[in-house]
């Protein structure tokens, strides 16, 4: 499970440089490894439901956010505050890699 945390973890910092450097579909590619790759620690370090409630919460919600803002984009109508949806998917996620570390460690 410690591979797969740490390859998390590299995963993470990919997404992040390359979201930086404008490479948007392999950071979402980046992003989509990174949460594959966690997910089998998060239901292994925590029980079904903690695992669940944290998963749905840190990135299944946050991920959907990001949906609605790419087609908000996409469509030129910028409606609505979906600009906040990048940095509150980045700071989700990592609150989901640090929990998860939380758990691992108890």
């Amino acid at each position: 499970m410690t591979a797969l945390y740490a390859g998390a973890a590299a995963l993470y910092l990919l997404c992040a440089v390359l979201y930086y450097r404008g490479h948007f579909v392999l950071a979402a590619l980046a992003a989509a490894l990174f949460l594959g790759a966690l997910t089998p620690v998060v239901l292994a370090a925590m029980g079904p439901v903690a695992a669940g409630t944290a998963l749905a919460l840190l990135a299944v919600i946050p991920a959907a956010y990001l949906v609605v803002h790419a087609v908000d984009a996409r469509r030129g109508i910028f409606l609505l505050p979906t600009v906040y949806s990048i940095p509150i998917a980045f700071v989700c996620t990592l609150a989901l890699w640090v929990l998860t570390g939380l758990a691992l460690l108890l």
